[in-house]
């Protein structure tokens, strides 16, 4: 069975740079379409009432940024924190367990529609290095690296986002795990810790049969 580790640490403030020139420079963001897609997904984990129920709780300034969310636009990241909180406390889940539940779900509807292209590449070198395309797509700040170390094995890296969140240091590692076992790795186990400069994933993986 694929697994998740998620070691927390603390990272000193520094520069963020813009990975994508039509992103916000405002502090980091979440494109909309990564941010629908998520939507959906706990809409499919928790319901649909309960998700609007918990947009509801949210001051009715980001409750209104949430729902007037686009595919092309994007959202803060303390936007996506408070709806996940909200959305925590009104499915009595943890945030870790709607994530675990909901962003594998994401990363397939995104597959199915966006990536389609990309799942198909079909040796291991190929398709951990278009890995930091969806990185790039989704979110404002930093960069993405990957690299295969062996047979099975591969590190990605984030770079130029010292302050990165926890918890995107855990969605980004049940993203890539799901991306491998869609694209037919098995066993994938992913190892994701902070770094001075923002966050490393260790990843390994079966080819299957």
């Amino acid at each position: 069975m694929p697994s998740w580790r998620h070691h927390e640490s603390t990272a000193p403030p520094g520069n963020v740079r813009t990975a994508d020139s039509s992103a916000p420079v405002d502090g980091p963001h979440l494109y909309g379409q990564a941010a629908l897609d998520l939507r959906w997904a706990f809409e499919q984990v928790i319901g649909p009432d309960a998700v609007e129920r918990a947009i509801a709780s949210l001051p009715p300034t980001e409750a209104q940024r949430y729902r007037q969310l686009t595919p092309l636009s994007w959202i803060d990241y303390e936007t996506t924190r408070r709806v996940n909180d909200a959305l925590a406390r009104e499915s009595g889940q943890t945030v870790d367990e709607l994530f675990a539940k909901a962003i594998p779900m994401a990363v397939e509807r995104s597959f199915s529609t966006v990536w389609r292209m990309l799942i198909r590449l079909t040796t291991d070198k190929a398709l951990i290095a278009r890995t930091p395309l969806i990185y790039r797509r989704t979110r404002s700040h930093g960069e993405m690296r990957a690299e295969v170390l062996g047979r099975g094995e591969a590190r990605v890296q984030v770079t130029g986002f010292p302050e990165i969140p926890d918890r995107d240091v855990m969605a980004l590692g049940l993203s890539i795990r799901s991306l491998l076992g869609l694209a037919g790795r098995k066993s994938v186990t992913v190892d994701g810790r902070r770094s001075p400069d923002g966050a490393t994933w260790t990843v390994r993986w079966d080819r299957g049969s």
